[in-house]
């Protein structure tokens, strides 16, 4: 379940961050929360809802392609 939709100013994509808890996603990850990078479709995963949601505003730690973007 989508939690958060927003654009990170780092880079102007759209960031979601995901509930995952009851493992409604198909995914091998023992962690329930997860950062998606709309365009780009790069993926983090986190132990904490609150980990998720600061991630969400730097995508260019986590999505591949934002980082080559930079």
């Amino acid at each position: 379940m989508i939690v958060r939709e927003t654009v990170s100013r780092q880079t102007g994509t759209t960031v979601q961050v995901i509930d995952n808890r009851d493992g409604m996603f198909d995914s091998d990850d023992p962690n329930g929360w997860f950062n998606l990078c709309v365009e780009h479709g790069g993926v983090c995963s986190h132990e904490t809802r609150a980990l998720a949601t600061s991630f969400a505003a730097v995508p260019r730690e986590w999505c591949p392609i934002c980082q080559e973007e930079e």
